[in-house]
């Protein structure tokens, strides 16, 4: 090998190593850019995601006392039911009641009639009917 061809090689060895150099420097400058858009857009996506889970705890909140105030309202009206509920049941008993002692005095009225009907059918049976006996 003369020192031209070995100039020649050399030279091709240096050229070679420059261009991989080079190569190496856009490489790393592209995985610079993918680095930064990926960290771009990992941030993005982790502030997007932050946003919709803050946006659901917010509305399940929402739903968590939504569901509080309706068992407490269906409580007060279950409540205010039985209330209702009670107040016509003393109602009833007491017409009941009324019911029962207005049968019995009934009975009683029916009772004093026919002994009254019994004494008025005597009086007339025996001839008292209002003319004097002697």
């Amino acid at each position: 090998m003369t020192n031209e061809d070995l100039e020649k090689r050399m030279e091709f060895i240096i050229e070679q190593q420059a261009q991989s150099v080079a190569q190496i420097g856009q490489l790393e400058e592209l995985l610079t850019r993918f680095a930064t858009a990926s960290s771009q857009r990992f941030l993005a996506l982790e502030e997007g995601t932050s946003r919709r889970f803050a946006d659901v705890d917010e509305k399940f909140a929402a739903l968590v006392d939504s569901q509080i105030r309706l068992t407490e309202a269906q409580s007060r009206t279950e409540e205010g039911t039985s209330r209702r509920f009670a107040d016509v049941d003393e109602k009833i008993a007491a017409l009941v009641n009324s019911q029962i002692r207005l049968t019995e005095a009934q009975s009683r009225t029916e009772e004093s009639l026919k002994n009254l009907m019994a004494v008025v059918d005597r009086h007339l049976s025996e001839g008292r009917n209002g003319k004097s006996g002697n």
